[in-house]
């Protein structure tokens, strides 16, 4: 027996919010990590590094044991900390905890993955959550959640995995006299979430070559290929409408409310962030629309296909229809057929068939039905 084709040309996964997930009706945050001797832990391979800027520039490319990097390399007078870590891991989350003094909430929402996009303010800190969006093997849009935590001169930012999109920022920190080199953890912070924000445009640039090629395929040779493709844009387009609308309403409280920890001159550039962020949904909006748009063509068009087969298979029924009833009046099995008995009987009988079939093609033609 053979097998039916599957619907979908690929499997795709559909988000579940799984990960590191707390027992239901366990104590909320992580308070009780505090009693835990972190030496006792076994951390994940973490990647941690950081940066020390302002008038001068330190980096700490890979840091092993953060614990006594934090008790053996204090701040400087007038610099600021960039601490990154990719891969978090629990001892790690509890060493920034003690150290910095972080609310056992945030730390919470940091290490269970994922959580929604949203601004904590707390007492010591401002707590970020956003999404950075990458493309994975040049085909799929994934997200993964990154939490930054805004300090008097310190920013933490904390991923999932390892990677970002964050060098063309290390770049421009590196430079004497760069903006970012002079401001503060929340200037960087801004730049962070700016260099997030813009990622999205190469990725929307890629689907938009996509929904081109859609389009041009649907006007050459219209496939179920198609139809699978579209329903895989329109979901990752769900993903990034969902990692982005929250965004625009984050930009928007830090503009609006008074953070000790934003300053004036760093709100002035979170408006361009707010600005991208609302050019950026529009654009989506319109690809999706686009993409609902091309998908209500792929099924018109199929649709149109199936008429003009039903309209073939009706024209030669409707031809077949008065020849069969001939052949079946004249296969009627009576002993006195005149017919039967002429002799050009055979002949006549084809003359009339044809006569008959040439005059409804006739009639199609002038109602232009062929």
């Amino acid at each position: 027996m053979k097998k039916s084709r599957p619907f979908r040309q690929k499997a795709r996964k559909i988000p579940e919010l799984k990960g590191n997930r707390p027992k239901p009706g366990s104590t909320p945050g992580v308070t009780e990590f505090s009693q835990i001797d972190v030496s006792s832990l076994n951390p994940k391979a973490s990647k941690i590094t950081c940066i020390d800027f302002g008038v001068e520039l330190t980096r700490y490319p890979e840091i092993l044991d953060l614990e006594s990097f934090l008790k053996d390399t204090p701040l400087k007078e007038g610099m600021n900390r960039w601490i990154n870590v990719d891969a978090t891991d629990l001892k790690t989350l509890i060493c920034l905890e003690k150290f910095y003094q972080l609310h056992p909430l945030a730390i919470e929402d940091a290490f269970h993955t994922p959580q929604r996009t949203k601004l904590d303010v707390y007492d010591l800190h401002l707590f970020l959550i956003v999404h950075q969006l990458q493309m994975q093997s040049g085909e799929d849009v994934q997200a993964e959640q990154v939490s930054l935590f805004i300090l008097d001169r310190v920013l933490i930012t904390i991923q999932q995995n390892v990677g970002d999109v964050w060098n063309p920022v290390r770049e421009r920190l590196c430079k004497e006299g760069s903006k970012i080199r002079k401001g503060d953890a929340g200037f960087l912070a801004y730049a962070l979430l700016d260099a997030l924000v813009d990622h999205y445009y190469p990725i929307l640039d890629i689907y938009s070559e996509r929904l081109e090629q859609i389009d041009l395929q649907m006007s050459e040779n219209p496939s179920p290929e198609v139809l699978n493709r579209l329903h895989e844009i329109k979901r990752d387009f769900l993903l990034m409408r969902k990692n982005l609308w929250p965004v625009r309403d984050l930009i928007s409280h830090l503009l609006r409310e008074e953070h000790d920890l934003i300053l004036p001159v760093t709100k002035v550039y979170l408006k361009d962030v707010y600005d991208h962020v609302v050019q950026l949904i529009d654009t989506l909006e319109t690809y999706r629309d686009i993409c609902i748009e091309q998908r209500e063509v792929y099924l018109g068009l199929m649709s149109q296909k199936l008429n003009e087969v039903m309209k073939f298979l009706t024209m030669i029924s409707t031809l077949f229809i008065p020849l069969s009833f001939l052949a079946g009046v004249y296969g009627m099995n009576f002993k006195y057929f005149p017919e039967l008995e002429m002799e050009n009987g055979y002949l006549y009988f084809w003359t009339i068939c044809l006569l008959v079939v040439g005059i409804l093609v006739g009639i199609f033609k002038k109602k232009k039905w062929l």
